[in-house]
């Protein structure tokens, strides 16, 4: 069946204004069953083939629903409506009275099923969007010339279904009329660029007994009595009616890389140790047909670690929540994404493996038409695989800079008085009085530990002692931890001259020992550098001379005493 490309803009123009200003509305044909040509008459063979639907200009079919308007664009798989001018023939010189057309919407003939039906009508608004009308519809040469055999009149408000004569004309040629025509409810193709449409036309031979078929205004819907005259007097054929049909097309490929895999296109990846990043690369190709525009990508969702991008205001169905771990970072375009004709777009998004050992995932892409948001399509990537090893277990403990601390030690001293005077002085160790009493004078008293011969303080006092052999507290009583005499003992004690020449160093000698207590403030320990120390000036002996003689007037009497410093490291374990 030949098709057209005739353009008839201009008269179309024309006829718009005649319609518009005759304030005509008209009520959609839609689509319904058991309504095609043989259904309400009685076609059955169809073989007259006086009258026919022949052609349609291509450029005139406008989609008014179910695509996008003023186009011949419609949504792949789904049901639209549109309108186009079609090409009414006649072959008989003869006048052929009420013209039926049967479109065949639900099979692929038009004698029986689901049919849109019309006739040849004046030009009216037709094609409604929200019960606006958007096309007009009907034919700029509609003729009764049948009106003075059935009595049909063309006066305003009323009509017939239109008559034609080979002696018409029209943009498609001798013996025709260009008639404006609303189809309903049509499938959309998905693959294919045209829709094969079923078509049949009836008419009546005029006689006085030809039913009348009036259509009253302002609606122009088909009338039972434009039905075939007799079993023959209708033609049925195929239309080709060019569309095209909006299915957006998408190809997503996922990859990865880590620090020890890195490349293109990796489907397979190394992360290393546990807890070392992936970088996931989705690359979305549009394989939209060229004139059916791109794509605006909705959502990237991922099976296991969840949503990683989904368009400003997507009120579609939510990413499930990820399995494995958490995003880190994203980087995709801003929102929305709208990829062009054979365009590519990408998306990235960077984990943390963690303690699965290997992790394979993909993501799906949901996008639509730029054109229109009813077009949608979805696609699945790749399978990726990252695998990763368990890391060492590890532990660390340090120790901080030391803070100063309160320390006391225990140290023992051993106490020597030796006699060195001439060979004929005796001295002697003595005390005066009684410890704690007024008076009292220790035999033997220390610069940093004051009276050693006796205890005092407590181990954690700084210069205390806390045992001693030196006088009357020989063996502690349990306070320290000397025990028995060294040589000491208490007091009076002779020291007696020496046996050689004057002065000698083997004179009689007083030897005994005490435990001092050290305390202070350890603040470093770094090379033992720092630790406890005690300046002593050294130990006091209270002496006496010969017969008792205490230094005095004409008496003189020399004692040694040796300072001396303790320093005490304390290092800790």
């Amino acid at each position: 069946m030949r098709t057209s490309s005739i353009r008839c803009l201009k008269l179309l123009g024309a006829v718009s204004l005649v319609a518009l200003a005759s304030g005509l509305m008209a009520t959609p044909a839609s689509a319904q069953a058991n309504n095609c040509v043989g259904d309400v008459g009685p076609a059955k063979s169809c073989s007259a083939n006086d009258v026919s639907v022949a052609d349609v200009l291509d450029n005139t079919v406008n989609v008014f629903q179910g695509g996008v308007p003023g186009t011949n664009k419609c949504f792949a798989g789904g049901k639209f409506s549109f309108t186009a001018t079609f090409e009414v023939k006649t072959t008989s010189n003869k006048t052929r009275s009420n013209i039926g057309i049967f479109f065949g919407t639900g099979q692929n003939n038009a004698l029986h099923g689901t049919c849109t039906d019309d006739i040849l009508s004046p030009l009216h608004p037709c094609a409604p969007v929200n019960g606006v009308p958007s096309a007009t519809c009907g034919s700029a040469q509609y003729e009764e010339l049948d009106g003075a055999i059935n009595g049909e009149t063309t006066n305003s408000g009323t009509a017939g279904c239109g008559d034609t004569t080979s002696q018409d004309n029209s943009v498609f040629g001798a013996g025709t009329q260009a008639a404006t025509l609303e189809v309903d409810n049509v499938t959309c193709p998905t693959n294919a660029t045209s829709i094969t449409l079923p078509v049949c036309t009836s008419w009546y031979q005029p006689t006085s007994t030809m039913p009348v078929c009036e259509s009253p205004g302002p609606n122009y819907p088909w009338q039972p009595q434009a039905i075939a005259g007799t079993s023959s007097k209708c033609t049925c054929d195929t239309l080709t009616i060019p569309v095209q049909p909006i299915s957006p097309k998408i190809s997503v490929a996922k990859s990865c890389n880590t620090a020890t895999s890195t490349g293109t296109g990796l489907t397979t990846c190394d992360a290393g140790a546990e807890g070392s990043q992936v970088v996931y690369t989705v690359t979305i190709n549009n394989l939209t047909p060229a004139s059916e525009g791109g794509v605006i990508i909705d959502q990237i969702c991922d099976n296991r670690y969840g949503n990683i991008f989904t368009a400003n205001g997507f009120t579609g169905q939510a990413c499930p929540t990820g399995t494995v771990g958490k995003i880190d970072s994203t980087t995709c375009p801003p929102s929305p994404v709208d990829i062009a004709n054979g365009g590519t777009g990408t998306c990235t998004f960077t984990v943390t493996q963690g303690e699965i050992t290997s992790v394979t995932d993909h993501v799906t892409v949901t996008a639509h038409s730029d054109i229109t948001t009813n077009a949608s399509t979805s696609a699945i990537s790749n399978d990726v695989t990252v695998t990763s090893t368990d890391a060492p277990t590890t532990a660390k403990t340090s120790l901080s800079s030391p803070t100063p601390v309160a320390a006391c030690v225990s140290v023992r001293y051993t106490v020597k008085v030796q006699n060195t005077s001439a060979k004929d002085e005796n001295v002697t160790l003595t005390q005066v009085g009684l410890p704690n009493q007024a008076g009292y004078v220790s035999a033997l008293n220390d610069g940093h530990f004051a009276d050693i011969t006796q205890d005092h303080g407590s181990a954690n006092v700084d210069g205390s002692v806390t045992g001693t052999t030196c006088g009357v507290q020989s063996g502690l009583a349990g306070q320290g931890t000397l025990s028995g005499s060294t040589g000491g003992g208490s007091f009076p004690a002779l020291l007696a001259y020496g046996t050689g020449t004057a002065p000698t160093t083997d004179g009689g000698i007083y030897t005994c020992q005490f435990d001092g207590v050290i305390c202070g403030n350890v603040t470093s320990f770094a090379g033992c550098a720092s630790g406890l120390q005690a300046t002593d000036t050294g130990v006091n002996a209270n002496l006496t001379l010969d017969n008792f003689e205490v230094a005095g007037p004409g008496i003189s009497f020399t004692e040694t005493v040796n300072p001396f410093n303790t320093n005490i490291c304390i290092t800790p374990q």
